[in-house]
């Protein structure tokens, strides 16, 4: 049984992390892109233009197509692929900003839909199912930072509006005492693990709405931040998507303003050794529900392999 990944660009590294995950519980996985990310991974998916890709996916069991890219679909509908057994994930703000154009594409040729946005699954994709990201805990959390007053908070958004920043610098303003640490500047994936790191609390999102759309479902970064040892502050809008599927969720979230100024206050309020045990507490569910291993076997039960 062979499963290839596919993408023309693969957004925060999220088919690369699922690759890893299928080939950590003995998966046949190989993973493809057509663009490199301007974030420099260490690792990331093999780039290959879409000739040699397209060669690679006649080899494949399974078709994994990664942020709805329909041109890949297309043309597998072109060279009768469409047989094989074809699963797309939906991630991001091309599906959010026209659904029904993308169920028409997809939902006809697909043997089932992933998404990591919550509030996707009121919209229409066949046979839908949540996942999130999978994490490599032990390269996150190698840095160290000690838990000391008054807390230091993180804010590095890798896109301001996509992040609701803005407000976020204005509702922090209105919080009780504590060091803010927050930029929006580009750096390589490793010095934000390590900005990131050195902090105690870490504020991902507050975006309710994204272009006239429903957003407000935290990403990838909160997860990195989980797996750094932060306690974690972000929204979901739709958190039983989230618990449905996975359960308890240690997340500090946020679905209004007076939902933020009174958790962020809550938080600052806690004495060192219980903000340190909510951390722990943090960093232990990411590992133990969204390591490679835990993610690599949620995979399988889905894909039925």
């Amino acid at each position: 049984m062979k499963i290839i990944n596919c993408c023309i660009n693969d957004w925060a590294n999220f088919q690369h992390e699922n690759a890893i995950a299928l080939r950590s519980v003995g998966v046949d996985c190989e993973d493809y892109k057509i663009l490199p990310h301007q974030f420099n991974y260490a690792s990331q998916s093999v780039i290959l233009g879409m000739s040699d890709l397209l060669r690679k996916l006649k080899q494949a069991d399974i078709i994994q197509i990664f942020h709805t890219e329909n041109e890949i679909f297309d043309l597998l509908k072109k060279i009768n692929l469409t047989k094989k057994k074809i699963v797309v994930y939906h991630t991001g703000s091309k599906y959010r900003a026209n659904p029904d154009k993308y169920n028409r594409i997809f939902n006809h040729g697909v043997f089932k839909t992933f998404t990591d946005q919550c509030e996707f699954f009121k919209l229409g994709a066949k046979n839908i199912n949540y996942i999130a990201t999978a994490i490599d805990v032990k390269k996150l959390n190698k840095f160290g930072h000690e838990v000391q007053k008054p807390y230091k908070i993180g804010h590095f958004p890798s896109n301001k509006e996509v992040k609701g920043t803005e407000k976020i610098l204005e509702m922090l303003s209105r919080c009780n005492e504590h060091i803010l640490s927050h930029s929006s500047s580009f750096v390589s994936h490793t010095e934000q693990y390590k900005r990131m790191n050195d902090c105690d609390i870490y504020i991902e999102l507050f975006k309710p709405e994204l272009r006239g759309k429903p957003y407000g479902c935290f990403g990838v970064t909160a997860f990195e931040a989980s797996a750094s040892g932060k306690v974690v502050v972000t929204q979901n809008i739709n958190q039983n998507v989230y618990t449905d599927t996975y359960g308890e969720c240690p997340f500090v979230i946020c679905n209004t303003e007076e939902e933020f100024i009174n958790n962020v206050n809550s938080v600052l309020a806690l004495p060192k050794i219980e903000l340190a045990q909510l951390q722990t507490k943090t960093y232990e569910w990411v590992n133990r529900v969204h390591s490679y291993q835990a993610t690599g076997k949620y995979l399988k039960s889905k894909l039925e392999i």
